[in-house]
Protein backbone atom coordinates (compact mmCIF):
# COMPACT_ATOMS: atom_id res chain seq x y z
CA UNK A 1 0.00 0.00 0.00
CA UNK A 2 1.43 3.44 -1.10
CA UNK A 3 0.32 5.29 2.24
CA UNK A 4 2.07 3.12 4.44
CA UNK A 5 5.23 2.97 2.48
CA UNK A 6 5.11 6.74 2.05
CA UNK A 7 5.11 6.47 5.70
CA UNK A 8 7.46 4.42 6.51
CA UNK A 9 10.21 6.21 4.60
CA UNK A 10 8.88 9.27 5.99
CA UNK A 11 9.64 7.85 9.79
CA UNK A 12 12.74 6.19 8.54
CA UNK A 13 13.92 9.75 7.62
CA UNK A 14 13.12 10.91 11.47
CA UNK A 15 9.85 11.90 10.69
CA UNK A 16 7.00 11.09 13.63
CA UNK A 17 4.02 8.81 13.00
CA UNK A 18 0.70 11.84 13.52
CA UNK A 19 2.79 14.72 11.65
CA UNK A 20 3.83 11.98 8.32
CA UNK A 21 -0.14 10.78 8.28
CA UNK A 22 -1.49 14.41 8.57
CA UNK A 23 0.30 14.96 5.23
CA UNK A 24 -1.83 12.27 3.47
CA UNK A 25 -4.82 13.07 5.21
CA UNK A 26 -5.32 9.92 7.42
CA UNK A 27 -5.41 9.70 11.21
CA UNK A 28 -2.75 7.46 12.88
CA UNK A 29 -5.11 5.33 13.84
CA UNK A 30 -6.03 4.52 10.78
CA UNK A 31 -2.10 3.76 9.90
CA UNK A 32 -2.18 1.60 13.01
CA UNK A 33 -5.18 -0.23 11.95
CA UNK A 34 -3.35 -0.78 8.45
CA UNK A 35 -0.32 -2.00 10.31
CA UNK A 36 0.47 -4.96 12.72
CA UNK A 37 3.77 -5.74 14.12
CA UNK A 38 5.49 -4.41 10.84
CA UNK A 39 3.03 -6.00 8.15
CA UNK A 40 0.42 -4.23 6.18
CA UNK A 41 -2.88 -6.18 6.50
CA UNK A 42 -5.29 -7.09 3.93
CA UNK A 43 -8.15 -5.30 2.74
CA UNK A 44 -11.02 -7.07 3.69
CA UNK A 45 -13.89 -4.71 3.11
CA UNK A 46 -14.87 -6.12 0.24
CA UNK A 47 -14.94 -9.87 1.43
CA UNK A 48 -16.60 -9.84 4.45
CA UNK A 49 -19.90 -11.15 4.27
CA UNK A 50 -22.71 -9.21 5.12
CA UNK A 51 -26.24 -10.36 6.38
CA UNK A 52 -29.34 -9.67 4.10
CA UNK A 53 -31.31 -6.70 5.19
CA UNK A 54 -34.40 -7.31 7.22
CA UNK A 55 -36.61 -5.45 4.57
CA UNK A 56 -35.26 -7.12 1.74
CA UNK A 57 -38.13 -7.90 -1.03
CA UNK A 58 -38.83 -11.78 -1.57
CA UNK A 59 -38.82 -12.69 -5.04
CA UNK A 60 -42.71 -13.30 -5.22
CA UNK A 61 -42.91 -9.75 -4.08
CA UNK A 62 -39.90 -8.49 -6.22
CA UNK A 63 -42.33 -10.31 -8.97
CA UNK A 64 -45.26 -8.83 -8.10
CA UNK A 65 -43.65 -5.32 -8.87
Amino acid sequence: MLAVELIDEARGNGARLIPACDVLNISAITYQRWVNNGNVLEYKRPTVVRPTPKNTLTEAEKEKL
